[in-house]
Order: structure tokens, then sequence, then C-alpha cells
């Protein structure tokens, strides 16, 4: 018996791939049990609406992961921004230390020397100082625009919160109306607006990605290695 059960199943594989008309009956009639269409809406409207609470929960929940992610990015760079100016401002300085040490000890000016590098050294100090210091300032002039775009995507997060709560309500009034046999067209729209606020979830998620130091980072690499020890000291 289970010889003949096995070559029977065996034979319906085989038609499977073998017949066309009958492998998209089998495709149909799967996706007919397994998925939400206009036949299976009708058979079960209530479980229906359930899957739709599921999926504003899911979608709250990717609304709620990216809250956190940008607040705490939003954060993290205006603690940077922070610690650039205060870079810039002890960098500041630092040069102003050097250079009057290099030009006392090249002869130019008069004074007593206040630390104990030799101008060699003051020299190199002063090129590299003045390198770190335009890195510095090129990621202070990306900051301010990299958190306007944080905060407003925070604010559309919080948007999309809001109108999560909307839905919910939304949703249990048309759960009610079907069980009153009425509204049931206002499902539809219920439907198209879910996509939408998905739709908008998922754009938060790629947009927060866009917003990084890449460009400063950028400009940094693009700076020249090279600074004029002159002009630094003109300064």
């Amino acid at each position: 018996m289970q010889y003949i059960i096995g070559l029977l199943i065996l034979g319906a594989v085989l038609w499977y791939f073998l017949s066309e008309p009958f492998a998209a009956s089998v495709d149909k009639a799967y996706e007919e049990n397994t998925t939400w269409n206009s036949s299976t809406i009708n058979d079960n409207k209530e479980a229906y609406i359930d899957s739709m609470f599921d999926k504003v929960d899911a979608i709250e929940k990717t609304l709620l992961d990216e809250r956190l992610n940008l607040k705490i990015k939003l954060e993290q760079f205006k603690r940077e921004q922070r610690e650039t100016n205060s870079n810039i401002s002890n960098l500041g300085n630092d040069m102003d230390r050097w250079k009057n040490d290099y030009k006392i000890l090249d002869g130019r000016v008069v004074g007593e020397v206040k630390t104990s590098y030799n101008k060699e050294t003051l020299g190199d100090l002063l090129l590299q100082a003045d390198l770190r210091v335009k890195a510095e300032k090129a990621k202070l002039n990306y900051y301010p625009n990299a958190i306007i775009n944080l905060e407003g995507l925070l604010a559309r997060a919080e948007e999309g919160l809001k109108e999560v709560d909307k839905k919910r309500v939304e949703i249990d009034i048309a759960r009610t109306n079907l069980r009153l046999t009425v509204g049931e067209d206002s499902i539809d729209d219920i439907v198209d607006s879910l996509n939408s606020l998905s739709d908008s979830a998922t754009a938060l998620v790629t947009d927060i990605s866009k917003v990084s130091l890449d460009n400063a980072q950028a400009r940094d690499r693009s700076l020249s290695s090279r600074s004029d020890l002159e002009s630094i000291l003109s300064d």
C-alpha cells in the first residue's frame, strides 16, 4: 500500500513538472491558500484584519528602531561637532606657541622660548597641525547639514509613529463595521494607506543610511599633504 502511495506521489510530482497547465493550477491554488487575495479575504475578513494589525505592528517596530538609531546618531554628531570645535581651538593655541618659538629661534623676534623643541621640530609640528586644522574645519563645515538632515528624519519617524496609532484605530473601526456587515469597502482604503506607510518607513531607513561623514572624510583625503610654512608663520 505504501509503495502504491509513493508511486502516486511520484507521478503527481512528475506531472507537475511536465504539465504546464497542471503546474499553473497548483501554483494558483497554493497562492490562494497562503496569501491574502480577494477570495481568501472574503472567506475570512476578520483574520485578514488581524493580519493588518500585524502589519501595523511591524511598521511600528521599524519606526521605533530607526527613531532610536536616529537619536543615537544625532547625539554622536553633536558630540563630534563639539569635539571638533575643541580640537580646532586646542590646535590653534598650540600653533600660536610653536610659531612664536620658531620665530624666536629663527631670529625674527626677541623673546623667551617656551617649549623644548628645536626649530626643525617646530616647523614639522606646524605643518602637521595646519593639515589637521584644515581637516577638522572641513568636517566642521559638514556637521550642520548632517544634523539638520538627521533632525528632519527624526521628525518623519515621529510623524510615522503618530500615523501608526491612527491606523490602529481605523482598523479597529473597520473590524467593528464588518461585524455589523457595513463598510466593507473601507478595508481597501486602509490597505492602501498601510502600504504607503510601510513604504515611508522603508524609505526612512534608506535615507538614514545616506547621512554620514563620508563627504567630509573625502574632503579630508583630498587636502594637500603639503603646506607652506611661511604662510603659516605669517598668519
